[in-house]
């Protein structure tokens, strides 16, 4: 029997925790392990952990975000030597039968990994299952799926989030941990582009349903400038997604790349001056966050320190 290790990161989510590991302890396929990395919460989370027999509880003193949560704790599930990797946030409910499902997918050892299907308040975002296509601009790299298709298909994929993708212990030998310095934001997209480039397309299975409960709210145009930090990670990552292939890009793309990223952190900045309250912080967080994305700079401390929060 192929062994199954949870991998799962919580922050401040209790309840959701309880749910999420009351879900996977009834998957009709056992798992082996259950393994949680607790990102330095302050709700009561580590106590709780401390009192389950079954899960593997990994506590970490400071915020290491979603993508350094995701590292240490699949290393440490990956150390075990698992078979297989089953990856989610707290807020996840997998379906009883959804890991048995993934399993008996037909030669799912020619995929890179395996998905079920993402359901928020009872419908399937385009957000967390996609394809990637890159264009010589600051454009998003996934390409919404249509799902027009019968139950039990199965659809090879580019990317699938963090919310229930099954890795095999092959694709973790060939590409390695998430970047722990992306801190949030994006680190399952470029995981998803070197298991593209490496080893191949995800399977998604559309009858395996996982539930995902905080579902991203739609994005603001402007951000109270105390929570201003976290739009800090996704700026820089996105960025450095479109800029990492650079040595490989023609000269024409190498140009359109470079006015894309002019013209839209332009824009940005017009927007605060137009718009925006505390205009110098601002402005001087914007710039940094697009050069750092540029330059593949990854200090996970500078959002806080432009804005005076540390």
């Amino acid at each position: 029997m192929e062994t199954v290790a949870a991998v799962v990161v919580t922050f401040n989510r209790l309840t959701d925790l309880k749910r999420c590991i009351g879900s996977l302890r009834k998957q009709s396929y056992p798992l082996s392990s259950i393994i949680v990395f607790d990102n330095g919460s302050t709700d009561g989370t580590a106590d709780w952990l401390s009192e389950q027999t079954d899960v593997c509880t990994i506590i970490n003193k400071v915020n290491l975000g979603g993508a350094g949560g995701f590292h240490h704790a699949l290393k440490y599930g990956y150390e075990e030597k698992s078979d297989w990797f089953w990856i989610m946030d707290d807020d996840c409910c997998p379906e009883e039968k959804c890991l048995e499902k993934l399993l008996a997918i037909p030669d799912k050892e020619k995929y890179a990994g395996l998905a079920p299907t993402v359901y928020e308040d009872g419908k399937v975002p385009v957000s967390h299952r996609a394809n990637l296509t890159y264009s010589p601009n600051l454009a998003t790299i996934q390409s919404p799926l249509e799902y027009g298709v019968s139950e039990e298909a199965i659809s090879e994929i580019d990317y699938a989030s963090f919310v229930g993708l099954l890795l095999p212990y092959r694709s973790v030998s060939a590409i390695g941990l998430p970047r722990p310095e992306f801190f949030i934001h994006y680190d399952d997209v470029e995981y998803s582009l070197r298991l593209k480039r490496k080893v191949g397309k995800i399977a998604l299975l559309h009858s395996a349903r996982i539930d995902h409960y905080q579902a991203a709210k739609p994005s603001v145009t402007t951000y109270p400038i105390d929570k201003l930090w976290i739009r800090f990670y996704g700026i820089r990552n996105s960025v450095w997604l479109k800029r990492e292939p650079w040595s490989d890009l023609k000269p024409i793309h190498k140009a359109r790349l470079t006015g894309s990223f002019i013209k839209t952190l332009s824009a940005q900045l017009l927007n605060v001056i137009l718009h925006d309250d505390h205009k110098v912080k601002r402005i001087k967080f914007y710039t940094a966050a697009y050069l750092d994305g540029w330059f593949g700079v990854f200090d996970n401390e500078k959002p806080r320190v432009i804005l005076g929060q540390k």
